[in-house]
């Protein structure tokens, strides 16, 4: 029998396959998306794709006949060659879901590369993958496929809800302490961002997110390693980020609406003893976060930050 908790997840799921989960709160439930037929052919070919990089994620859940792969891990590509590589003992082979070609491939000869430290898989030119079924949607508009007689259906995984400190983030989205990892803010921009929040006292910054966007997993754990290099800086007290994790399903929280956000990560400095809003850091800056940060802290400072 389905999961109800898995198949009430699965109506948006063909969008965030295949773009990416989207930014922008949802007005209501997600809009669902169902590829285009493609015929699957027995055709073999050689990963001509050399160094296809596919980064481990977490946004997922698989059902193999009608039950919980628990062991399933999840690597998604981007670009050319999107889809997402899953792997588990409940399927005969490593899966390659294509989302433009709307096929599911499955290695036919190799080996996979073991994961890097920074949870990564990057396929071997080697490689050989054999088109073994089609995505096709289930009633539910789920993307679902088949594997030697094996029905596999792929779902969201529950969105991550609550507030949330540094540590308690850290503990809860082990994929978001990973990728920390990799980002180094330099000394001036910490040095830029230490100065502006020292000048405004005591401050809050409040990040509202989803676990299940693609953008709030990039610039969230950005978010981590900042705070984290911050606090070498500044005084205990001075400075603190806290995360409102939302399901997005149905449409955006009332905690969100009330807060005047509208797209995600959103992030409002409110100073910590009144609760007054200092300031909002701009939805379209988030490539530079640093400078991002700083320019609501200080609005006129901008022009300098870039």
């Amino acid at each position: 029998m389905r999961s109800p908790d898995l198949m009430s997840r699965l109506a948006c799921t063909w969008i965030l396959l295949g773009l990416g989960a989207t930014s922008p709160l949802p007005a209501g439930p997600a809009d669902t998306v169902a590829p285009e037929e493609t015929v699957a052919s027995e055709e073999t070919v050689a990963s001509e794709e050399t160094g296809v990089s596919f980064e481990r994620i977490g946004n997922y859940v698989l059902q193999v006949d009608g039950t919980m792969a628990d062991d399933a891990r999840f690597y998604q590509a981007s670009g050319q060659e999107a889809g997402l590589l899953i792997l588990t003992a409940e399927l005969p082979h490593p899966v390659w879901m294509k989302f433009r070609a709307g096929t599911v491939w499955t290695l036919r000869d190799g080996v996979l590369p073991a994961e890097t430290d920074d949870a990564r898989l990057t396929l071997s030119p080697a490689l050989e993958w054999t088109e073994a079924s089609e995505l096709k949607p289930t009633e539910s508009r789920a993307p679902s496929f088949e594997i030697k007689g094996r029905r596999a259906v792929v779902g969201l995984a529950p969105a991550l809800t609550g507030t949330f400190d540094h540590a308690a983030l850290l503990d809860e989205l082990p994929l978001y302490a990973q990728r920390s990892t990799r980002h180094e803010p330099t000394d001036e921009s910490l040095a830029s961002l230490a100065s502006a929040l020292r000048a405004r006292g005591s401050v809050r910054l409040d990040v509202y997110f989803s676990s299940s966007c693609s953008r709030c997993g990039t610039v969230v754990p950005k978010l981590l390693a900042i705070e984290s290099a911050l606090g070498n800086r500044l005084d205990e007290g001075q400075f603190e980020i806290v995360y409102h994790g939302a399901d997005l399903r149905g449409g955006p929280p009332p905690e969100f609406v009330d807060a005047g956000v509208d797209i995600l990560p959103g992030a409002h400095f409110h100073d910590a003893a009144t609760g007054a809003e200092l300031g909002r850091v701009d939805p379209k800056a988030w490539t530079k976060p640093e400078q991002a940060l700083l320019a609501a802290l200080t609005p006129s400072s901008t022009d300098s930050a870039q």
